[in-house]
């Protein structure tokens, strides 16, 4: 994963993914912690060996740690600790 918000997120693959194709996400923010679970993405972009989703579904308790995640993130990124590219999140899953 390249780029996480609250909306969604930029995944870099090899698998080609087509706009409207529909996602389980596990997106793993931290080796500490359990992955965030997305029930429901969809892809919305495609360019390259990019693509956008948007998360369309995911539990409360899920939707308050992603919350959690870009937050931690951002201020990361603000202090300039960390290259948003570069930061430990990646998302797997698929249906």
């Amino acid at each position: 994963m390249v780029d996480l918000s609250v909306r969604g997120c930029r995944i870099e693959s090899s698998t080609h993914a087509l706009a409207g194709t529909v996602l389980e996400l596990r997106i793993y923010v931290s080796d500490h912690e359990a992955p965030l679970g997305i029930d429901q993405a969809i892809v919305r972009w495609t360019r390259g060996k990019f693509f956008g989703v948007e998360f369309v579904s995911l539990q409360p308790e899920e939707w308050v740690r992603l919350q959690q995640a870009v937050k931690r993130l951002e201020q990361r990124t603000s202090a300039g600790s960390i290259n948003p590219a570069d930061n430990n999140g990646s998302a797997v899953g698929g249906q």
